[in-house]
């Protein structure tokens, strides 16, 4: 991409550094496929554009179809490897800002990476083709900090006191209020903690939580503002996973009381003003 920039303002040798770079390209992003587990084929495009006199490179992936085509005789024949009508939606690009510096952790990079799941992308397109990360925006900073809390205190916790916590952080996040890592995660931990150890320093955990965030979104993550629209539902399974309970992240609290016995048993009491009723 570099090389493509750095030689714009070249009329002759243009065209040529296009294509060659723009053929490598598609060169390795196949390379990439073959060594993973993906099955699919394509064509890829690399495009040059501008909008508003800012210049942006492109790079377009495009699943094949099958379609079908009219001849002259007013037969049809199917063709095989056709690119997929305006109806398919796009799988994987790239839009790239052309810049004379980059600066680390600076955006000029936007991706789309759709997948069966919504949940994330295929890592070898963002990560090992693109070679690129995530920037943290309050947005993704909202649901990271949600997964990677669970993870860590799950553990660390008996499931009566991560059920409050839970629901202490999910309350916390619903204000909307600035959220920083040092200042408001250990006021909602530290009565929780075994009595014994509820004077601990809690840096070392609240460091083990930024350095996981730091691995996939580099940049400043001790601090965001929620995204109320990011907060997960809290959801009770069976191992099961016969029985599913799914309480909404806006719920009133004095709708209802959750709670853990020491056997395991897990009690779930709604009150009347919440009318209850069975839908399914």
């Amino acid at each position: 991409i570099v090389n493509i920039i750095s030689n714009m303002e070249d009329p002759i040798n243009f065209d040529d550094v296009f294509i060659n770079e723009s053929k490598e390209i598609t060169r390795k992003l196949a390379r990439i496929m073959k060594n993973s587990s993906s099955k699919s084929d394509g064509s890829l495009f690399v495009i040059l554009y501008s909008i508003d006199g800012q210049n942006f490179i492109g790079l377009i992936k495009m699943d094949p179809d099958s379609g079908i085509e009219v001849l002259d005789d007013l037969t049809i024949q199917v063709r095989e490897d056709m690119l997929p009508s305006k109806r398919e939606r796009l799988h994987k690009a790239a839009f790239i800002i052309c810049k004379d510096d980059y600066v680390e952790n600076d955006t000029h990079l936007f991706v789309l990476d759709r997948q069966k799941s919504n949940d994330e992308g295929a890592k070898f397109f963002l990560d090992t083709f693109l070679d690129s990360k995530i920037l943290p925006t309050d947005d993704n900073l909202t649901v990271a900090y949600q997964k990677e809390l669970v993870r860590i205190l799950k553990e660390e916790l008996p499931p009566e006191s991560f059920m409050e916590f839970n629901k202490r952080f999910k309350r916390r996040l619903s204000t909307g209020a600035h959220f920083t890592l040092e200042e408001d995660f250990p006021p909602l931990l530290r009565d929780l903690l075994p009595e014994n150890n509820q004077d601990q320093d809690l840096d070392n955990l609240c460091l083990n939580i930024q350095n996981s965030l730091l691995k996939k979104y580099p940049g400043e993550v001790t601090g965001f503002t929620p995204v109320v629209e990011k907060i997960n539902n809290s959801v009770y399974q069976s191992n099961d996973r016969s029985i599913k309970v799914e309480i909404a992240a806006d719920a009133e609290a004095d709708l209802y009381q959750k709670r853990f016995l020491d056997d395991g048993t897990f009690i779930l009491t709604v009150y009347p003003d919440a009318g209850m009723d069975e839908i399914k």
